[in-house]
């Protein structure tokens, strides 16, 4: 391995890296891949980042800046996922302008928890989905062998910079500028994809380029509330797993370069002109991570948010065609106030309502099941007689 950079000593970086890595071990129990996190060099992928100000401008701390040197190699080794690279909503969207995050260097903890449930080995194929900095792909070519480390990422920037930051490691894994969502068919079959970015449905060819027996990790349900899922591959074509009992929290899956677009949200301009409705269910239900991972199953591309303020709980709820509905406990006996084509509060409590009759299951107690056609959410087991289609 090569010198870590001009900015930082061996020494220097090393130290943070250790504390770090004991950071990691405290979160599981591999220690190969605890190993890994001393000894790759996450300032190397990430000379930037950028935080918010008290105005809630997002500014960049830099390690090339004597000014803001001790606080980037600080927070670069800490246990924090980091914003590298900013853009703007589509200017398309109905959405507001607003500059946001693009790419990230994820929680070294959540990366390491993934790397675990990857179960990856020497001798497997890897496909990343999302290479970002390049930081994850180092760790995966550490623990694997180079050439058997493939990462795509649809920005040619990402990708040219995560190969100019893991060539000057001696790291070599294959990269390529493509849309994720279709793989890399080209170097197929994998025996293990793993994806850092947010999908509602998995894509199938995830599935037809992965071994029979082969696993894929991916964040499934993405809309603020997704959980990740490990799918094994069949000998069918199918694939079926267990949600984890964690979130990524991903940015989602991007299909063009410059483009990036949200789920829906509440824009205070869309108040005027509602209608309102009694309701009977707290919107504290969705405070509660179990339901609000069930709900978002069946809000699909929309979304749902609550927060607290002087012990009120307010919930919020988008569709997918822009409706909307917000409650507050403790206000009219609840009432909901709403605008659009229907209702969305009466999605939450047909959600509720399963929910409950289910048993209120957390989130690893339900499953997933790709097959060419259709991908559907059991619970408890596969032939569950309960099943929620995605598609």
């Amino acid at each position: 391995m090569t010198s870590a950079g001009p900015l930082v000593t061996d020494t220097e970086w090393r130290a943070h890296a250790a504390a770090l890595a004991a950071t990691v071990a405290e979160a599981l129990a591999d220690s190969e891949w605890t190993q890994a996190f001393a000894v790759v060099p996450r300032h190397v992928f990430v000379p930037r980042f950028f935080r918010r100000d008290a105005a809630g401008e997002l500014v960049a701390i830099e390690g090339s800046n004597p000014a803001q040197r001790a606080q980037w190699l600080a927070e670069v080794y800490s246990d924090t996922a980091l914003t590298t690279q900013l853009g703007q909503i589509d200017p398309g969207s109905t959405l507001r302008p607003l500059t946001i995050s693009a790419s990230s260097s994820t929680q070294p903890t959540l990366m390491a928890r993934m790397l675990t449930d990857l179960d990856a080995h020497p001798s497997h194929r890897v496909l990343e989905i999302g290479t970002g900095t390049g930081y994850n792909a180092a760790l995966l070519c550490h623990r694997l062998h180079d050439g058997h480390v493939h990462s795509v990422d649809i920005h040619p920037d990402l990708i040219r910079t995560a190969q100019t930051r893991l060539a000057s490691l001696g790291y070599q894994p294959r990269l390529g500028c493509r849309d994720g969502a279709h793989g890399w068919v080209e170097h197929a079959p994998y025996d293990r994809i793993i994806a850092t970015c947010g999908i509602s449905t998995v894509p199938y060819a995830w599935v037809a380029q992965t071994r029979p027996g082969g696993l894929i990790l991916t964040e499934a349900l993405a809309g603020g509330h997704g959980m990740l899922a490990r799918l094994t591959v069949a000998t069918d074509g199918t694939a079926c797993g267990p949600f984890l009992n964690y979130p990524g929290l991903f940015m989602a899956l991007r299909r063009t370069p410059h483009r990036i677009t949200r789920p829906a949200e509440l824009i205070p301009e869309q108040l005027h002109g509602a209608r309102h409705a009694p309701t009977t269910l707290d919107p504290a239900v969705l405070a509660e991570p179990a339901f609000a991972f069930f709900c978002q199953l069946h809000l699909g591309s929309g979304r749902s948010h609550h927060y607290v303020v002087e012990g009120t709980t307010t919930a919020t709820v988008v569709a997918p065609d822009g409706s909307w509905a917000q409650t507050t406990s403790g206000t009219h006996g609840v009432l909901v106030t709403f605008d659009g084509t229907h209702n969305p509060w009466h999605t939450v409590e047909t959600a509720h309502h399963i929910w409950t009759q289910l048993g209120r299951p957390p989130p690893c107690a339900l499953g997933l099941t790709v097959t060419p056609h259709t991908q559907y959410v059991w619970c408890q087991h596969p032939d569950s007689t309960w099943t929620h289609p995605l598609t």
